[in-house]
């Protein structure tokens, strides 16, 4: 199946790097619904990005 990145610009002085594990655990409980598969996650406080490597159809 294709990857793809979906990339995040986060829109707070507060984001943590907790918010960003309680976003992706919630992409982990409805993947299957959607025939995605969510590997791995990064992201950048400094930079207030966060990205999401995605395998689907």
């Amino acid at each position: 199946m294709p990857l793809y990145l979906d990339l995040h610009e986060v829109d707070s002085d507060t984001f943590s790097i907790e918010d960003a594990y309680e976003a992706h655990f919630k992409d982990f409980t409805i993947q299957k619904k959607h025939g995605v598969t969510y590997p791995i996650y990064w992201m950048s406080i400094d930079a207030k990005m966060s990205f999401c490597l995605m395998e689907g159809p």
